[in-house]
C-alpha cells in the first residue's frame, strides 16, 4: 500500500512537471554582454555548438529569469507572474517546437571560442501582447 502510494505521488509529480510546461533545458551559464537600442539582447555563453538548443535556452532566460549584470544593467523575466507563464504555456510547445515562433526572436553567432546569442527581447514582447500572455505598457491604467 505504501508503495503504490509513493508510485503515485512520484507519478503525480512528473505529471505536474509536464503539464507546467517546463523541460529541462542544458544550462549554458549566460551573460548579458550588450544590450541594443533596437531591444536586441546579446547573451554570451561558452557553448561550443551553434545550435537550436542555444537560441531556446537564451529565448527561456529572457522569458523565464532575465538578469543583472553591469554591461545590460537589471532586467526582469519578460513572463514575471504566474498567471502570464500558465498562459504562455499553452503555447510553449508549439513555439518551441522544430518550425516555432521562437526563431522569429533569436539568432546565434560563435567568435573567439564562444557563442553569442542574440534575443530581439522587443519583438518577443510585442509577439506575447498580441498573443495576450502579457498586456502593453500603454493600456490605460
Amino acid at each position: 500500500m505504501i508503495k503504490s502510494s509513493l508510485a503515485f505521488g512520484l507519478l503525480f509529480i512528473l505529471w505536474l512537471i509536464l503539464q507546467s510546461g517546463i523541460y529541462p533545458v542544458k544550462d549554458y551559464s549566460f551573460s548579458c554582454s550588450e544590450l541594443k537600442a533596437n531591444g536586441v539582447i546579446v547573451l554570451v555563453t561558452e557553448a561550443q555548438k551553434n545550435n537550436t538548443k542555444v537560441m531556446k535556452a537564451a529565448v527561456k532566460k529572457i522569458l523565464y529569469e532575465g538578469f543583472s549584470s553591469k554591461a545590460c544593467g537589471n532586467q526582469a523575466a519578460i513572463l514575471n507572474s504566474e498567471i502570464q507563464k500558465n498562459e504562455f504555456s499553452l503555447i510553449e510547445k508549439a513555439f518551441f517546437s522544430r518550425h516555432g515562433d521562437y526563431k522569429k526572436f533569436s539568432s546565434n553567432r560563435p567568435e573567439g571560442g564562444v557563442l553569442y546569442a542574440e534575443v530581439n527581447a522587443s519583438a518577443l514582447k510585442i509577439y506575447l501582447i498580441e498573443k495576450k500572455i502579457i498586456k502593453s505598457l500603454s493600456n490605460g491604467f
